[in-house]
């Protein structure tokens, strides 16, 4: 019999940083007129940790003895109803050392029993929350942060600090008083000991820099009882700030495995206050962030999935900024937008369930007068006016197929980065109780013309017939793909020939690409089952077609330049003993194509040209029919500032690595070179994208259904886990901070004035290495 789960909290708050007392040591910042750093105290970070206790308590039952608190208000102050704080708070200070003795014990109890800890074992669930302050520190991991270790004349140890690189850190209550910063190489390490053990362990961060570094301008105080958690500059680490030896050890291990480990977390999930270059903010004694997490909590159901909770949360801080008003009504916080990283499988707040990650949309709005939902996906996801979707229940996983729609929407109006979808049923009927914000809608048709026609060609005509009535039977209402007759209307042709299933693509996108990569499927056999493979091989390529073409290169607030990578930057980066600088990067006018040899770098510069904040990723189009977020790694986006009097608009560039993986080396060799496509996402909105796994190599008779096998890409700096084929996306982040106009745009209308978003397709034809 299975041991029940234990639930387990570590809830850490600090409100008092001493302002105004003298402390022992100083901190300062990292320009040359060195300024002491002040770290103000804070209003709200005591009653987040309250309210977390007590939805912990109240509604998910964690007994109070599974808590632990390390909290410290602020003297003399008063709570809402006028209590003092200090009434409310355990003893225990959010000092460095408990704080991280909280969190190495976790992994210690569940090591060793009988260690005099409360015994924690495997699938035990972890919630860990922390409200404070953030702050950059010049970083004291630099072989970590891509910086060679050279000597340093400020400081003779091996890891010395690094002006121009950063550690993201939470600030313990006694940072001015012998304490230190905690690191995120830290953090990260704490929670892979807890993950070792076999615990499952959900972070909330509600501070600044907690999505990752901060470059704003900004006093702690804004007025309007409103405050910011964090720090305005970058503070000077110390000799004092060294890793302390158990750390050391443990950086060596990590540094021969996956180099991503720090940036892509594993098996846990952090959920953040905001992105990077934004605010952490507490209005009315309470984070914003947090605020609005406990406040859905508590009127959603339980087992709400983690995608759907955090679409809701970076709603509500963006629509409300947890329900603040003033004398205009309630304002929300555009330029805040939360982060969430790690495990996405599961829910956030302790469900041991993973859910599959499936290709549609959270519902963020309901207008019951007017019958109508919102969904958080728009032109740049590939939605389409018309499209129908199913809304699920809240609390249903909807990769498993068993959930059972309780409503019907239809796409009305598309806007870049969201929708406008009507109820279907009878006007007058009553809306299902379960309809909620939280819903999430998948897709159930695309309009009639949008779908992709398979013609199915062969001179049997009994097994024509069986086809074509296995497809009306099970796919007829397929939300992609439509059998037709006609060979110039179709998308995709099934024939027979030599015993053999062979899908051909009628599209330029994906012809040569389904032609090199995929083979034959034996005809013999059953054939429904054959026809499953064959359907779910063409949804997939449907999704990548779709998702391929989604396109806005008309505007102008990027500007995207191809270069070959400095040759003295190629030094350092992994495998780089075998990589070569491209000797020039020339576009093709005829093909649209640049040619690279593999084992070959380029390198990507994207710049800002208008006056506002830009947000930009970069995804890649692969061979495999695969779609990958390339760029940024660590984030789901980058930012780059705006064009000012005195300064041009903020730029980025990243490095690429060409090469062919081996399933397409045969093919290469008979003279298909292929062609991977880097499509650069740019928005004044903080816009997800999505991210579509690979469609395996192997022969049709081969593919798993339920799971596929990730090829690596020819680019290698794409990263890619293996996930389920056909409908199974990943999302990244949210709409973001300046909502565009509420202007009506479909797909295939003109495009309106002054439009939010631009795509820019940089195409690769990536050519073999004679004798490799």
């Amino acid at each position: 019999m299975a041991k029940p789960v234990k639930k387990w909290a570590v809830l850490i708050g600090i409100n008092d940083y001493g302002q105004g007392k003298s402390h022992i040591k100083r901190r300062y910042n990292t320009v040359k007129e060195k300024r002491e750093i002040e770290f103000t105290n804070l209003n709200g970070c005591i009653n987040d940790i309250e309210n977390a206790e007590q939805y912990l308590t109240d509604v998910l039952k964690v007994p109070k003895e599974n808590i632990e608190k390390l909290v410290i208000p602020c003297p003399n102050h008063l709570d809402d109803k006028g209590v003092s704080e200090c009434s409310q708070c355990s003893t225990k200070r959010p000092t460095y050392k408990n704080i991280v003795d909280s969190l190495h014990n976790i992994a210690k109890s569940a090591r060793e029993h009988g260690s005099g800890l409360p015994k924690r074992s495997k699938g035990d669930l972890v919630y860990i929350h922390y409200s404070g302050h953030g702050a950059r520190v010049t970083t004291v991991y630099p072989t970590l942060k891509n910086f060679p270790d050279e000597p340093d004349s400020r400081n003779s140890t091996a890891y010395h600090t690094h002006p121009d690189k950063e550690d993201d850190a939470l600030v313990p209550c006694d940072i001015l008083d012998g304490g230190r910063f905690l690191r995120d190489v830290e953090i990260a390490i704490l929670l892979s000991a807890i993950v070792k053990e076999g615990l499952l362990p959900t972070v909330v961060l509600d501070c600044c820099h907690s999505g990752g570094t901060n470059r704003h301008k900004y006093s702690s105080t804004e007025g309007n009882d409103e405050m910011v958690r964090g720090i305005e500059e970058v503070v000077e680490s110390t000799s004092d700030d060294e890793p302390e030896s158990r750390y050391i050890e443990e950086i060596k291990k990590y540094q021969t495995e996956d180099q991503y480990w720090l940036y892509e977390p594993k098996d846990y999930v952090i959920f953040a206050a905001c992105q990077k270059l934004q605010k952490a903010k507490e209005r009315n004694r309470s984070g914003v962030f947090t605020s609005c997490l406990f406040g859905i909590l508590r009127s959603a159901p339980l087992g709400i999935s983690s995608q759907s909770l955090f679409e809701l949360v970076s709603h509500r801080v963006h629509k409300d900024g947890g329900g603040t008003s003033n004398h205009y009504g309630t304002y929300g916080l555009r330029n805040q937008t939360p982060l969430l990283l790690g495990d996405m499988r599961r829910c956030i707040f302790f469900n041991e369930r993973p859910q599959a990650h499936i290709y549609g949309f959270t519902v963020v709005e309901i207008d019951t007068q007017m019958r109508t939902v919102q969904l958080n996906g728009g032109l740049i996801h590939g939605v389409r006016q018309d499209s129908v979707y199913s809304i699920l229940p809240v609390n249903s996983d909807p990769g498993d197929g068993n959930s059972k729609p309780i409503a019907q929407v239809r796409v009305d109006e598309v806007f870049s980065g969201y929708s406008e979808a009507v109820l279907t049923t009878p006007e007058g009927t009553e809306i299902e109780e379960g309809l909620v914000e939280g819903c999430f809608a998948v897709l159930k048709s695309l309009p009639q013309q949008e779908r992709f026609t398979v013609r199915f060609i062969a001179e049997d005509q009994p097994l024509r017939d069986e086809f074509e009535k296995i497809w009306k039977e099970k796919y007829n209402s397929n939300a992609w793909l439509a059998l037709g007759e006609k060979a110039d209307a179709a998308a995709f042709e099934i024939s027979l020939q030599d015993a053999k299933f062979v899908i051909q693509g009628k599209l330029v996108d994906v012809a040569t690409i389904m032609q090199n990569s995929l083979q034959p499927l034996p005809a013999r056999g059953d054939l429904p089952s054959k026809m499953a493979h064959l359907v779910r091989i063409l949804e997939h390529s449907a999704q990548y077609i779709t998702f391929k073409e989604v396109a806005l290169e008309t505007t102008d607030i990027i500007d995207v330049e191809v270069f070959p990578t400095p040759p003295d930057t190629l030094q350092g980066a992994e495998n780089w003993e075998t990589l070569l600088p491209v000797p020039k990067m020339e576009l093709d006018e005829k093909t649209g194509l640049y040619q690279v040899e593999e084992r070959h770098s380029f390198r990507l510069k994207i710049r800002n040209k208008i006056d506002r904040k830009v947000h930009f990723a970069v995804l890649i189009y692969s061979p495999e029919l695969s779609i990958n977020k390339l760029y940024p790694s660590d984030a789901p986006y980058k930012t780059l500032t705006g064009v000012t009097s005195s300064n041009e608009g903020a730029e980025d560039f990243f490095d690429m690595e060409t090469g062919i993986i081996d399933e397409l080396r045969d093919a290469a060799g008979r003279g298909w070179d292929p062609i991977e496509t880097c499509k650069v996402f740019a928005s004044v909105c903080a816009n997800d994208l999505l991210r579509l796994s690979s469609l395996t190599l192997s022969p049709l008779h081969e593919l798993d259904l339920s799971q596929t096998k990730s090829g690596q890409s020819p680019i290698s700096t794409m990263q890619s886990e293996p996930q389920s084929l056909s409908k199974y996306f990943e999302r990244y982040d949210t709409e973001g901070e300046d909502r565009e106009d509420h202007r009506k745009v479909t797909a295939g209308a003109p495009i309106p004035r002054a439009p939010q978003w631009q795509t820019k397709d940089i195409s690769i034809k990536v050519t073999k290495t004679k004798g490799y």
